[in-house]
């Protein structure tokens, strides 16, 4: 079974107070679907994400990435979440964010199919840096071919992303304010290989980057049934 993206992206923007950010989907989440979320943060005192809560799906974190940049006096994150979606799933996800002084908060979540709804994370990276090219980092060689990857980028200012490299689609995402911009950077049945995207900015700012890649559904079905560790019996 091939990995589909079911809907999205869906965006969603804001900043403290209050420090919780709701994305909206247009359709019901269908159990045994994946949800992906990707979240960028500028804030003055490290903020974090400290929870995705939804009716009807479970969130858990995957991979971020912070970095204090002393010229602007700014902390950055970037961090990738999955949520696996059950019975009488909501269309609301609302992300609640740490810290308590000033922040702002970009998001997108996007639904997929085909994907492992437990032991799914295989292979995550990040990286951070001050010029116009954001960059995920570079995995481990991933354990299967097939698998969902999924990067952010996160750059500061009135800026945009284009021309993503490694084959990846890239959802670019910025808010009115122009204070900063989330890619999220998506390749679906990849080969077996080292998972990495970048991407070109329109002018060097600080920025932060990660990515983390999931396993099919078919192939963790196959790997519980003969207990052959990472070794696929289907591929």
């Amino acid at each position: 079974m091939a990995i589909t993206k079911v809907q999205g992206p869906y965006n969603a923007f804001g900043a403290s107070p209050p420090h919780t950010l709701g994305v909206t989907l247009t359709n019901t989440p269908v159990s045994g679907d994946i949800l992906i979320c990707t979240t960028g943060i500028a804030s003055g005192d490290s903020e974090a994400v400290s929870g995705i809560s939804q009716t009807g799906v479970t969130w858990s974190y995957c991979k971020n990435k912070a970095v204090y940049n002393a010229e602007w006096a700014t902390y950055y994150d970037v961090e990738v979440w999955i949520g696996i979606v059950g019975a009488g799933a909501s269309k609301t996800l609302t992300i609640s964010y740490s810290g308590t002084q000033w922040a702002v908060f970009w998001a997108t979540a996007l639904e997929y199919s085909g994907v492992a709804t437990s032991n799914e994370l295989d292979k995550t990276a990040s990286n951070a840096g001050t010029n116009k090219y954001p960059d995920t980092g570079t995995t481990d060689t991933t354990s299967q071919a097939g698998e969902l990857w999924i990067g952010a980028t996160f750059i500061q200012g009135s800026n945009s992303q284009k021309t993503p490299t490694g084959g990846f689609t890239l959802y670019d995402y910025y808010d009115p304010y122009g204070s900063g911009n989330l890619g999220t950077l998506e390749l679906m049945n990849a080969a077996q290989g080292t998972a990495n995207s970048s991407t070109t900015a329109y002018s060097a700012n600080p920025w932060v980057g990660c990515i983390a890649t999931f396993l099919p559904s078919a192939v963790v079905a196959a790997l519980k049934m003969y207990g052959d560790g990472l070794t696929c019996v289907v591929c």
